[in-house]
């Protein structure tokens, strides 16, 4: 018995160790050859796809230069601008504030004439929503895109876009203290300075930027919140815009997103200073934001996107309710403007808005075709350029 069980022992492992340790494969030259040429052309074709992204960026700054060499040329002048509010909240819509001092950095962008000999009669404030900043109505990466330049040089009009307190150059309060109505009362503070002028411009000192006789605050997205907050609360706006917004949204993806990120402030697993993404990934904000958009700007905004500070989203069911409620008390002229495919605010969702709004004597609503959320950089910007600059034309700006 214990020669047999020796006898299968000896088997069993001889079996397992021809099975444990099968003979070596052997490369041949001409396979050796093969692979190495696989691997230097893979090699050659990451290189020249390196070289490719080198020269479109190279490309793209060049044609960006010469577009803004042509502004220039066509009489164009961008001023950087500083505004001093207080981030109190003396709006319709209840949330709480700091009440701290703060600076909103932005550019003023016009016509030189109009800049220098203060003969423009009306300027548009640009409020930038959730994820972005300053640089979505002036934008000087890629050629094409600087929304206030090309108003500037088409229809002489002058803007002011601005960094939203919480993001790219200005003042940064705790984002849980900093919310639609407090929002909405700095933004009133804003237009006040710009009707007297009181307000750093270039180089000259805090009371020489050039006053205008009316400003139309207009807000893309979430800024919609506070463009309206502050045209029914203080009634010091001459003209309301709001693009890419609505009330009662109907899009998925905002219902998802505004979980995600009341959770993230929630759990305090968003950012510090309780500031969080709304879309928690990149590919959440592309596909939220973009539609028939040139990939080479879709990579670059989705680049730069920016967190956002908690009580913005904390504060939107109140603003909602005091929209509902107050918009009809807005009677100076208004326009919205919505996007056939925007995925956070699609169609209906500007008709919805337009309900609001019952009774003002001037109220245009618009939805442009094959736009997505990302207005000022689709394939349609020219398109909302349009439509926005045109109106504003049309009543004196």
């Amino acid at each position: 018995m214990a020669l047999v069980a020796a006898l299968v022992l000896s088997l069993g492992t001889g079996a397992a160790a021809s099975v444990a340790a099968p003979a070596k494969a052997h490369t041949t030259p001409a396979q050796h050859r093969a692979a190495a040429k696989k691997k230097a052309a893979a090699k050659k074709r990451a290189a020249a796809k390196k070289r490719a992204a080198a020269r479109r960026r190279a490309v793209a700054r060049t044609k960006a230069a010469a577009e803004k060499a042509a502004q220039a040329a066509s009489g164009v002048k961008e001023l950087p601008v500083t505004f001093t509010v207080r981030n109190t909240n003396t709006s319709l819509v209840p949330c709480a504030s700091d009440g701290k001092t703060y600076e909103i950095k932005g550019h003023l962008v016009g016509p030189k004439a109009k800049l220098a000999g203060g003969g423009a009669t009306g300027v548009a404030l640009y409020v930038h929503g959730l994820g972005y900043g300053e640089f979505f109505w002036d934008y000087q990466g890629l050629p094409g895109y600087d929304y206030a330049a090309i108003q500037a040089r088409d229809r002489g009009l002058v803007s002011v876009a601005i960094d939203r307190l919480g993001y790219g150059a200005s003042g940064k309060p705790d984002g849980n203290d900093v919310c639609y109505g407090s929002e909405a009362d700095y933004l009133h503070q804003i237009v006040d300075q710009l009707k007297s002028g009181r307000y750093a411009a270039g180089d000259a000192d805090a009371s020489t930027g050039p006053s205008f006789g009316k400003v139309a605050l207009v807000g893309h997205s979430a800024g919609g919140f506070m463009v309206e907050g502050a045209a029914a609360s203080y009634k010091n706006v001459d003209a309301l815009i709001t693009a890419g917004f609505s009330n009662a949204p109907t899009g998925l993806p905002t219902y998802a997103a505004l979980t995600q990120t009341t959770i993230d402030c929630m759990t305090g697993s968003g950012l510090p200073n309780h500031y969080a993404y709304f879309g928690k990934t990149e590919a959440d904000f592309r596909a939220a934001h973009f539609f028939n958009a040139d990939p080479a700007i879709e990579d670059a905004i989705a680049k730069r996107r920016a967190p956002d500070p908690c009580q913005d989203t904390g504060s939107a069911i109140p603003a909602v309710l005091i929209d509902v409620l107050s918009n009809n008390t807005i009677k100076v002229p208004a326009l919205l403007v919505n996007g056939g495919n925007d995925a956070l605010f699609p169609p209906p969702d500007g008709d919805l808005e337009k309900s609001l709004f019952l009774g003002n004597p001037d109220l245009t609503q618009t939805t442009i075709p094959g736009t997505g959320h990302a207005v000022t950089f689709g394939r349609t910007a020219p398109q909302f350029r349009a439509t926005v600059g045109d109106w504003l034309v049309k009543r004196g700006y």
